[in-house]
């Protein structure tokens, strides 16, 4: 990495080893948006994006040293290339065409505003199988108000409309969010409008979080009589929490009785078992111990919120 940067005079991306079967390549640094609630803006600046060739020259390297695994990350991987003329489904493309292997590449998150803008050639992106059926679009919430608040610029709409597209194109696909409760001003009927859009779009991944102001932000800053109580932030993340927690479940159970492909991860939270992934990014949990970066053929005999239970073939 040091020999390429001097190479090029200019800074490039950290790429790390999360296992000896997982690289992670940094892809962007910074964003384009001014969200009140976060500090990404203020601590990482605006959106620079690494170049196409380094980065493809790293994918390169990580899968010919074993990697089965690839994430591209970033703060927001949705506006990558918007500085340099590209974007995200360009540079998965050029992986795709120029590193050949097998492996699996992972998206890193990307806001619904930017994704909207290359939607269809992104979801062409998917269809190759070395590509995880899986994207991170946080919406924060169902309240366009809210959304406004937030200063968010991109509508629930937006959202759904991408949601949408995802689950016609792919009969199993993994749409993973976010989704913040308790937001200064946030009043009941807004909750509800959260509650309403995690039941339309059915996420499998729903990052669920209570409001907490972060110091230097405009959120930070707002009057204290529009804040949500602590009782209120816990009660109403406590029902979005159970609500998801039926749908994920829902969603996992579509995949019980199939046959399918997998590729093992790391050691279970239960003795004796194995994680692995599915083409959906899912995790699918095994009895026995395997090493990681193995391709396992399996059967989905069970579902849970949180994972499928399968036994190899």
């Amino acid at each position: 990495l040091k020999e390429l940067e001097e190479q090029s005079g200019e800074f490039q991306p950290s790429v790390l080893r999360a296992s000896p079967f997982t690289g992670i390549v940094n892809i962007e640094e910074g964003c384009l948006d001014a969200c009140a609630f976060c500090s990404t803006h203020l601590v990482k600046g605006r959106l620079h994006s690494f170049s196409e060739s380094f980065i493809v020259d790293q994918v390169q390297r990580l899968v010919s040293d074993g990697c089965k695994e690839i994430q591209l990350t970033g703060q927001d991987c949705g506006c990558y290339g918007f500085d340099t003329d590209t974007n995200l489904s360009e540079l998965v493309q050029k992986i795709l065409v120029h590193v050949p292997g097998d492996y699996k590449l992972r998206l890193g998150m990307g806001n619904p505003r930017h994704v909207l803008t290359y939607q269809d050639s992104l979801l062409d992106c998917f269809a190759d199988e070395r590509v995880y059926k899986f994207i991170h679009i946080p919406v924060q919430s169902g309240s366009e108000r809210i959304l406004k608040a937030m200063n968010r610029r991109h509508t629930t709409r937006d959202y759904a409309n991408l949601a949408e597209a995802f689950r016609t194109r792919f009969e199993k696909f993994t749409l993973s969010t976010d989704m913040i409760v308790g937001y200064p001003g946030e009043t009941d009927e807004d909750f509800r409008a959260t509650m309403d859009l995690l039941r339309e779009t059915r996420p499998t991944v729903c990052n669920i979080t209570r409001f907490v102001p972060r110091p230097n932000t405009v959120a930070f800053g707002m009057n204290a009589t529009s804040m949500v109580s602590d009782t209120e932030k816990h009660r109403r993340s406590a029902e979005l929490a159970q609500a998801f927690q039926k749908i994920a479940l829902q969603n996992n159970q579509k995949w019980v009785g199939t046959e399918c492909d997998v590729v093992t991860e790391k050691c279970g939270h239960r003795s004796g078992t194995t994680i692995a992934r599915n083409e959906a990014y899912s995790p699918v949990a095994l009895q026995g111990d395997y090493e990681p970066g193995k391709k396992i053929r399996v059967r989905i005999t069970g579902a849970e919120p949180f994972a499928l239970i399968a036994e190899p073939l």
